[in-house]
């Protein structure tokens, strides 16, 4: 019996998770594991350290860069998660990584002031000065909550909903589907803000505790969709039926774990760096490590492997990024403030621009434009999502 015969034990190929095709094929056979991932680290870390104090030391870097790499983030998700690496994949070899780059900053840069402007009103000295005087608006830590509503918004519609209903039709390219996923993220967050933040009509919550309930959600979704790609959900073969238990799911576990996290004494501070060191470990883990060794041993086992690993990570990188910071001079920002951030911006997003956007170079010295995407160069297309439908759910072990 052919495996087109075979009727499924399981839900479709889950969309929302690892859609990249060369991403796909190398987590079903994530061959190089873990030298790979090993590899990685040694320009993931540099890299890190870099940005964490490139303007002269932590605080400043923290103050400045901070709200610019947050804004960030919803655009890599829409290059990353959407687009394909396009434009970047579009021109020769060497130039894409580079290109993909320049649009993400450009577009952080843009971001900012957005954000800034929603909370505070335009300041450009604000955006670009760590102290910009008296009268001046800041943007840390104020316009980070606003852009990380974006993201998690983008996270939401890319991988609990499966990209639905914008990915695989027809008649919509992917550069126009994540146009649109991009500002469905931005209007959901700007009326999460408007309503809920306070003083908000229908809601009188804290900026720091809408923050700190983010990034629990945000640990959740890279837990759920990312380590354990799509699981157990995936089990749930009606797709309706699939994508209503995964969104509601991950906000009662966001509720209940925020919950029971401030009903046990612990800060918000303390909360919002748990989360962002559990959303760095598991980005190593899920992208640097294309969720090896999870994928090596399969079924439940793997799955309790990669959960450990993640936990045994997240653990050891709040402890490191505790003992670092209590040396560094980080003034105006807390400790619990630069764990939050170092995890998720300096460890989390460093792996997402060295392992998606510039495709693992140096450490795989191929352009991405030869990897076998018939629809890389061409925005317009999408004939290559017809051929993932048909590969099996991660879920499903041979």
């Amino acid at each position: 019996m052919t495996s087109a015969d075979r009727t499924p034990s399981r839900g479709p190929a889950y969309l929302g998770t690892s859609h990249l095709s060369r991403h796909r094929a190398r987590r079903a056979q994530p061959s190089g594991q873990p030298w790979l991932g090993l590899a990685g680290l040694a320009y993931v870390i540099p890299f890190g350290v870099l940005f964490a104090v490139v303007l002269g030391g932590p605080e400043r870097t923290t103050l400045v860069l901070g709200p610019i790499t947050t804004a960030a983030t919803p655009a890599i998700a829409t290059i990353v998660l959407w687009w394909e690496d396009w434009p970047g994949t579009s021109l020769r070899a060497g130039w894409s990584g580079l290109t993909d780059t320049l649009l993400i900053a450009a577009a952080a840069v843009v971001l900012t002031g957005f954000t800034q402007v929603v909370v505070n009103g335009w300041d450009l000295r604000g955006v670009f000065l760590a102290t910009p005087g008296p009268g001046h608006a800041v943007t840390y830590p104020v316009t980070m909550a606003l852009a990380g509503t974006a993201l998690s918004a983008m996270l939401q519609l890319t991988f609990v909903t499966e990209g639905w209903p914008l990915r695989g039709r027809r008649r919509l390219s992917r550069v126009w589907a994540g146009l649109i996923a991009f500002g469905i993220a931005w209007v959901v967050a700007l009326a999460a803000w408007a309503l809920v933040v306070s003083p908000g009509p229908i809601g009188d919550v804290s900026l720091q505790t809408y923050g700190m309930w983010l990034i629990i959600l945000g640990a959740w979704q890279v837990v759920l969709f990312a380590v354990l790609p799509g699981r157990p959900f995936t089990l749930i073969r009606n797709r309706a039926a699939r994508l209503i238990t995964a969104n509601v799911a991950i906000v009662v576990l966001t509720e209940i774990t925020y919950a029971l996290m401030r009903g046990l004494g612990v800060e918000n501070s303390v909360i919002g760096a748990i989360g962002g060191v559990v959303v760095g470990a598991g980005l190593v883990m899920a992208v640097l490590f294309d969720g090896w060794p999870g994928t090596r041993i399969g079924g439940v086992t793997g799955d309790i492997v990669m959960l450990a690993i993640t936990a045994a990570l997240a653990a050891a990188l709040y402890g490191v990024l505790a003992a670092v910071g209590s040396g560094l001079h980080l003034g105006r920002v807390s400790m619990t403030g630069w764990i939050t951030l170092a995890s998720l911006n300096w460890v989390g997003m460093v792996v997402l621009l060295h392992a998606a956007v510039w495709s693992r170079w140096p450490v795989i010295a191929q352009p991405a434009s030869s990897t076998p995407e018939p629809a890389a160069l061409d925005p317009g297309r999408d004939d290559h999502l017809a051929a993932e439908l048909s590969v099996p759910d991660h879920g499903t072990r041979s």
